[in-house]
């Protein structure tokens, strides 16, 4: 079975006082940001595991602070809010997320790196200070290319973007290879961000 999650999140100063994210674990100073899941496998049986972590992190950002939602599903990419845009982080902002989440996340599919790959290009077109991925697969086809995501981490790096990945739940293989980091890794260093691998274990699904 193939397993696919993804999530991004993007930061934009805004002039809030605190600009503390976190997100499975890693952290960063930014005054906004977009989540973008790609729920094309593994979410199937770990999405709500993701949606309270994505809510949990939400529900600590201030109001100053905005957001936006990607969604990788169903070999398209959904926005959480219609205009594919920040928007403030307010109490209808969190209600509406929350119901989107509740009612339209229908993780399923097979994993799909090249519509992962334009869920970042959309979320560098933001602009943000930061972005934070979390996946399982980071990589386009079943040949393992990475050229994309390389070439998305060099765009995010020429705007002063950070990307900080996370890799959720399975290991990327190319850690069998000898002298080759995973391509989250890869990104994270290219652009000054963090790496993190989320086991099973550590969410409660073993």
């Amino acid at each position: 079975m193939f397993r696919t999650l993804a999530v991004f999140i993007c930061a934009i100063p805004t002039g809030c006082a605190s600009t503390k994210v976190t997100f499975f674990g890693v952290e960063d100073q930014a005054q906004s940001v977009v989540f973008v899941i790609d729920a094309s496998g593994s979410l199937m049986d770990s999405a709500t595991i993701v949606s309270r972590e994505l809510l949990r992190s939400t529900d600590e950002l201030g109001m100053r602070q905005s957001i936006g939602v990607f969604v990788c599903q169903q070999r398209r990419i959904d926005s959480v809010f219609a205009d594919r845009a920040l928007v403030p982080c307010t109490t209808q902002t969190r209600e509406r997320l929350r119901a989107w989440l509740d009612h339209d996340l229908e993780p399923m599919g097979y994993p799909d790196g090249h519509l992962l790959a334009k869920a970042i290009h959309q979320a560098i077109d933001l602009e943000p200070e930061a972005i934070f991925i979390v996946s399982d697969h980071f990589r386009a086809g079943y040949n393992l290319i990475i050229q994309p995501f390389i070439d998305e981490a060099n765009r995010a790096r020429l705007k002063g973007i950070r990307i900080h990945t996370i890799q959720f739940l399975y290991r990327d293989p190319l850690e069998k290879i000898k002298g080759i980091k995973p391509i989250g890794k890869q990104m994270a260093e290219i652009t000054g961000g963090q790496y993190r691998f989320v086991s099973p274990e550590e969410v409660g699904l073993k």
